[in-house]
């Protein structure tokens, strides 16, 4: 009897065991089926991830464009006919209001249409007396173009605007306060005055390496002086061999500040290659340099758009 009690007690304590270890087990799978639901939840924070670079790129796609504007912003615009240019008179230069493409911008560049009529005045200023005049390339007056009396009247209140009426031509070069020099801006044509086909017929002179490069520094343009073959010439198109050494500058001039400086068709100053501004001529006014393909032109920076002469680099 005692031995089928022991019998008994042995049987249910192996199947208390069996049922324990089927806990277990299923306790197991189901630790691992909470698992994988981990491993969805890291799916899912992949998918945010993903999210985050979308945005990233669309932020780098913006920032390209703000740049695009930032660029179609620095360039001058053209000037509608008939519209008003409104003007700031301070003695450092003048400042644009009207219209919105000129506004805040000193002594700012004026594109208009060839052939049109423009308005030009100034309306508040810095209490210093002012006055607009509109001048051609060799800074004359030209024809009856200018606020006041004469080309001389200034005045230090301009009440509800001191302007001018005038059509724009290639005449009309500057526009400038007549007492304060540091009051002058450019007047440009659209299209600009002879154009492209004006250039291609222009002639080309070949220079030979180590060559001094003389001019005249006239207003109105460059006027060559040496080699013999540029003598004369007006603004003379230069050639010149790439890697090879020249000097160019002015000996003389019409007594109104010059320089001479070496761009690129971005019409940037190439390796600092620029003298100051001087009225007169002379060793300290011309530039040693050797030529590269980036050179594009040579220029007087006060005079740019009729002291402009092409540079090309072959």
């Amino acid at each position: 009897m005692a031995e089928d009690e022991d019998a008994s007690r042995r049987r249910i304590l192996t199947l208390a065991g069996a049922t324990a270890a089927t806990v277990a087990v299923a306790g197991c799978v189901d630790d691992a089926d909470t698992d994988d639901g981990d491993e969805d939840t890291e799916t899912d924070d992949g998918d945010e991830d993903d999210t985050a670079v979308d945005d990233e790129d669309d932020t780098v796609v913006d920032d390209g464009d703000e740049d695009d504007t930032a660029a179609d912003e620095d360039e001058p615009g053209v000037i509608d006919p008939g519209e008003q240019i409104v003007l700031e008179g301070n003695t450092g230069g003048f400042v644009g209001l009207e219209p919105s493409s000129i506004e805040g911008k000193e002594n700012p560049t004026l594109v208009l249409e060839e052939g049109e009529t423009y308005e030009i005045g100034w309306t508040q200023g810095d209490g210093q007396a002012h006055n607009v005049v509109i001048w051609d390339a060799d800074e004359n007056l030209v024809e009856d173009y200018y606020t006041g009396n004469d080309g001389q009247h200034v005045t230090d209140d301009p009440g509800d605007g001191d302007f001018l009426e005038f059509e724009a031509s290639e005449e009309t070069v500057y526009y400038r306060c007549f007492p304060h020099a540091a009051m002058q801006g450019e007047i440009q044509l659209d299209p600009p005055a002879g154009g492209e086909d004006e250039a291609a017929d222009r002639e080309q002179f070949e220079i030979e390496p180590e060559t001094r490069i003389e001019l005249d520094g006239q207003t109105a343009g460059w006027v060559g002086g040496s080699p013999s073959m540029i003598e004369g010439e007006e603004n003379p198109s230069l050639v010149l061999e790439a890697d090879a050494e020249y000097e160019i500058g002015w000996t003389e001039g019409d007594g109104v500040p010059h320089n001479v400086e070496i761009r690129n068709a971005d019409d940037d100053v190439v390796d600092d290659l620029e003298t100051e501004l001087s009225q007169e001529g002379g060793n300290d006014q011309f530039l040693a340099f050797v030529a590269s393909e980036e050179m594009d032109s040579y220029v007087c920076a006060p005079h740019e758009t009729s002291m402009n002469g092409d540079l090309n680099v072959e």
